[in-house]
């Protein structure tokens, strides 16, 4: 008796030693290259049985060199399975159920089909789809009726379990109870036959029998009911006249089994039946007389068969030949190996007569020279009755020319058959041509070259820094596939610094992918300035020459002062990242012609390129002092300019608006131009003056850089002949204006008041001023101080 963990235990045990048995290989190192290259299982499900509401377990094992992660996905009857509280997926591919419940309903305890699919970055692979059932041993069926037994001592006792008999999964072991003890009496037909024979009948096997079935898996029984079995004393021996008692015959044709009885008084009564599973074919059997006849044979109906009359019996052999059956064929039509590696193909044929069973490539006995010269070898083996042969090819180094149709071919004189298998020999692939470091100048083609062998041809991509390049319409990838081979070309047409990079080609087939090492391609940019602009500075403040240029290397920049003096950065100049030129303190001296050069090599080739710009400064404008004259007298205004450019005109103006032209009534002006110290001066001449020449005057200048910021100055009239309303004592305030101030005070306010009192300030102040010149030399002496005016 099976314990009662059952097949399902056997199987998970099965598991963990196949487990163990991997483990051990891979350290050993005993795992042959073939079998390490490559994703492929090393542990498929088989067809199995559990038990419901039992935990059960399920491995799906693969393994690909340990190149990257393996992840094992379940389907159970084209459903993929989950994680849930009902079962559970481990990283190791195992699919576990705490407590396995059949899915749906169907015959027996329920089955599903089961597949498991393992992937990795190359690809993936499907498992083939095993059959798993749910254990079950149905009650006897109840319309089972034992049949009442008699034999005559000293023949053969045949007894058959009353049929129909109850179904199991799996299939249930059958033992035999008498008066309800174990029998153990009889011939030892194996324990799952529903048959018991004993080869001698005795009295002592008077009794009742039965047919009990067990289950190992649930441990359960079920009996059937009695089959009575009696005993007589044996009446005379028969004797046969049938000679013929081995019959071979081929599928599908017809035997006759011939039973005759030499006895003046033949039985009226003969029985046939068949050994083994004890059941005569269905529908296929014909009784003549007392002959029978068999059509349309099957291989199943091979084995012995009996005629039984009067207590004694006539046995008969049956052979049947059939044409051979390839039973196990691997690997399957088409697979593919990687050059150099192992390989070793299997074809198991079994039939009757004995098959004969050889291995052909492209057409050619293998065993031929032309073939063994290849590097192919086989072996076979054969069963112990020879009906059963494994032919083994192998390939210890595969090569290219290994690559082609093998065939199995198997034959015996009923007829004969093969199956194809188709080997693909890949060979991975390997740089041939290399891309080449590369420097060019910006505007012209360059191309990149790149071959790559292999079986099949490999793909071929190119890369700049990382990126996959496409065709666009300057760059065009050419890619030419030829047998064992792939050419490609990246032309560059009109080349630019976007081209300037590290280039890779890349390519791969099935066996593996390769990479050239990163080459640099140097697109070289030859020195140009794009643009320069003259600038306007004012004196004493920065001014900035700019230049906007391009060059690969990086260019050089040195600027120049009127054609000659080299600048350099210093006290005076700084000469920025950007390569443009700051003047830190513009002087006059600093106004002229600047050059920039910018220049670089490229491909041992000097490239320059130089520009002029001016550096100009806006005028600037003085104008003396405010001045005081008297009614009907002469006075000149001074502006002054210092421009550089020189400074082509300076414009009077009087009160902001009015124009001041030379050859007005009493208006003159005069210009005087000192070209060392670029100061030009206007004088401008106001003759008998006039009550409105009086007022606010200003001048601006005019050069080609611009107009300067005007500058003002104020011509007053002197009243120092205008006779005082009042009388001023010594210390300037008279009685009658303290008068004054105290009744504008009273009549008007404080703030009316304060007002009279600072005008009659202001008057005494000014004619202290009066008194203090004594002649014109001195008021012109007092207007010598000018200002100078910055924006």
């Amino acid at each position: 008796m099976s314990s009662p963990c059952g097949l399902n235990c056997q199987r998970r045990q099965v598991s963990k030693q196949q487990l163990l048995a991997l483990v051990c290989l891979l350290a050993l190192g005993l795992v042959r290259e073939s079998e390490a290259s490559g994703l492929r299982f090393i542990a498929e499900l088989p067809d199995s049985v559990v038990v419901q509401h039992r935990p059960a377990s399920f491995h799906c094992l693969a393994y690909n060199d340990g190149r990257s992660q393996i992840v094992v996905r379940w389907f159970i009857d084209s459903v993929e399975v989950r994680n849930s509280s009902e079962h559970f997926l481990f990283d190791n591919g195992t699919l576990s159920f705490p407590s396995i419940v059949a899915s749906g309903s169907s015959v027996g305890g329920g089955r599903s089909m089961y597949r498991c699919r393992a992937s990795d970055e190359s690809g993936s692979i499907v498992s083939r789809e095993a059959k798993v059932e749910f254990a079950y041993l149905t009650e006897y069926p109840t319309d089972a009726r034992g049949q009442a037994q008699v034999f005559a001592t000293n023949n053969t006792v045949y007894l058959e379990c009353p049929t129909p008999l109850p179904s199991s999964v799996p299939d249930a072991e059958v033992s035999w109870r008498k008066d309800g003890v174990e029998f153990t009496e009889g011939l030892d037909l194996g324990s799952y036959v529903t048959s018991l024979q004993i080869p001698t009948a005795t009295a002592r096997l008077d009794g009742s029998y039965n047919c009990l079935f067990h289950n190992n898996l649930l441990g359960k029984s079920v009996t059937s009911p009695a089959v009575p079995l009696t005993i007589k004393p044996s009446r005379k021996i028969l004797n046969f006249v049938t000679d013929n008692t081995e019959m071979e015959v081929t599928v599908g044709g017809a035997v006759l089994f011939q039973c005759v009885v030499s006895s003046p008084n033949p039985p009226s009564v003969v029985t046939w039946r068949k050994f083994e599973k004890g059941q005569l074919p269905s529908g296929r059997v014909q009784y003549i007389g007392s002959n029978l006849k068999i059509v349309d044979v099957q291989s199943e109906d091979a084995g012995e068969y009996e005629c039984g009359a009067a207590g004694s019996a006539q046995y008969f052999k049956l052979a049947v030949d059939e044409i051979p059956i390839i039973q196990q064929f691997s690997p399957s039509s088409a697979h593919t190996v990687i050059i150099h590696h192992s390989f070793e193909a299997r074809c198991t044929v079994y039939s009757n007569p004995a098959p004969s069973v050889y291995w052909t490539f492209n057409g050619v006995n293998v065993n031929q020279s032309e073939v063994t010269s290849l590097g192919v070898t086989t072996s076979t083996n054969a069963s112990s009755d020879q009906k059963t042969v494994t032919a083994r090819l192998k390939i210890v180094d595969v090569l290219k020319t290994n690559e082609g149709y093998y065939q199995c071919f198997t034959s015996n004189f009923v007829g004969d058959v093969y199956k194809n298998l188709y080997l693909t020999v890949v060979v991975p692939p390997v740089l041939l041509v290399v891309p080449q470091p590369l420097e060019t100048l910006q505007g012209k083609d360059f191309t990149l070259h790149c071959t790559i062998t292999g079986s099949p041809a490999p793909s071929l991509t190119w890369r700049l820094n990382d990126d996959d390049i496409t065709s666009d319409s300057r760059r065009k990838v050419v890619i030419t596939q030829l047998k064992d081979r792939t050419v490609g070309l990246l032309r560059v047409a009109k080349s630019s610094h976007q081209d300037t990079g590290l280039y890779v080609c890349h390519g791969g087939n099935t066996a593996a992918s390769v990479s050239s090492s990163a080459v640099r391609v140097s697109v070289y940019v030859g020195a140009k300035i794009i643009t320069t602009e003259d600038t306007s500075g004012k004196l004493h403040r920065p001014a900035t020459l700019s230049v906007e240029y391009v060059g690969l290397p990086l260019p050089t920049v040195q600027w120049y002062f009127e054609q000659s003096t080299a600048i350099t950065s210093g006290q005076k100049y700084n000469i920025l990242d950007n390569g443009a030129l700051k003047i830190l303190d513009v002087e006059f001296s600093d106004v002229g012609r600047y050059e920039v050069e910018v220049s670089n090599t490229v491909a041992g080739e000097r490239h320059l390129d130089r520009r002029q710009l001016s550096l100009r400064v806006l005028p600037i404008v003085s104008i003396q002092d405010p001045t005081v004259s008297k009614l009907g007298s002469s006075i000149i205004l001074n502006c002054s300019v210092q421009a550089n450019p020189p400074a082509s005109v300076i414009n009077w103006y009087k009160e902001s608006s009015t124009v001041v032209a030379s050859g007005n009534e009493g208006i003159s002006i005069s210009t005087t131009r000192d070209t060392e110290s670029y100061m030009l001066t206007s004088h401008l001449l106001l003759s008998e003056l006039r009550e409105e020449d009086f007022g606010n005057y200003s001048c601006v200048a005019v050069s080609d850089v611009g107009e300067s910021t005007p500058a003002l100055t104020a011509l007053q009239q002197d009243l120092s002949d205008v006779k005082a309303v009042v009388k001023h004592d010594d210390d300037g305030v008279s009685t009658v204006a303290i008068a004054v101030i105290v009744v504008v005070v009273l009549l008007v306010g404080v703030t009316a008041g304060v007002s009279v009192a600072v005008w009659l300030w202001r008057r005494r102040q000014q004619r202290e001023l009066e008194k203090s010149m004594t002649s014109q030399a001195q008021l012109e002496r007092y207007n010598v101080c000018s200002c100078v005016v910055f924006d």
